[in-house]
């Protein structure tokens, strides 16, 4: 099974199987792209975020895209994070600047900001979204629920990462941030990953563990303070980390 990008260009950051054996995919696309009968067109030359759905036997379900209009430099969206939902919607993460449609619902930001989104499953028809972001630029990553219906996001932030109450200054050039949402869109928590001034973290990949705590791993250059006196430095030239964040948000 393939998009037709014969007209476009499709990039695939992500994707995500269900249980019933429905597979999503989640990305970025440029110009005309085809999904089976859906046709997909990108409203600006940065590309418009999609997810699309695929069925057990191959068959294209639904596609969306979020149209960003092309009135500034960098203005888009772009997915990067899929997860199933405890109802059996689709949780979509990623990040948004400009002007951005998704699906009836628009969303305003002047930098680029994390997003997170439900979906139905059945039709791609949104449920909820919301963004979240501040001063300086943040990138939307993987996403995950836990057995509760809490959605944790990871990304990173360069500046002010700040909703509902919740923060984290960057140190380095880029932190790593791990957001707690409520299961209808509401920040809960921020627990962010410090590196020193000339440093950066990324991360790269979460998961949820059967008790509801969080791991997330990603690579660091120079050190990594990971808060509660959990703290790591590289061998020179950048190393993998690995951080257990308990449910409660303390790190362990």
């Amino acid at each position: 099974v393939m998009p037709d990008a014969a007209q476009g260009l499709t990039l695939i950051s992500v994707m995500e199987t269900s249980i019933t054996g429905d597979t999503y995919i989640g990305g970025l696309i440029f110009d005309t792209v085809n999904f089976g009968s859906t046709q997909l067109r990108a409203q600006n030359v940065y590309g418009d975020g999609f997810v699309a759905k695929i069925d057990s036997s191959g068959q294209w379900v639904w596609a969306i895209s979020f149209n960003t209009g092309n009135n500034s430099v960098g203005n888009s969206s772009s997915v990067a994070g899929l997860s199933e939902s405890n109802s059996g919607s689709i949780i979509v993460s990623g990040t948004q600047k400009g002007v951005t449609d998704f699906g009836g619902v628009t969303k305003s930001n002047a930098d680029t900001e994390f997003f997170i989104g439900d979906f139905n499953a059945m039709t791609g028809g949104l449920n909820w979204i919301s963004t979240a972001g501040g001063l300086g630029d943040e990138d939307g990553g993987p996403v995950v629920v836990d057995s509760t219906g809490i959605i944790w996001q990871a990304g990173t932030t360069s500046g002010t990462f700040s909703a509902n109450g919740k923060s984290h200054q960057a140190v380095s050039q880029a932190d790593t941030i791990v957001v707690k949402w409520s299961s209808t869109g509401v920040v809960q928590e921020v627990i962010g990953l410090s590196s020193a001034a000339s440093e950066i973290n990324l991360p790269l990949d979460l998961i949820v563990t059967q008790n509801d705590d969080v791991v997330v791993s990603g690579v660091f250059l120079g050190s990594l303070n990971a808060g509660n006196q959990n703290i790591l430095s590289d061998n020179g030239n950048g190393d993998g980390y690995v951080v257990k964040i308990l449910k409660s948000g303390a790190t362990s």
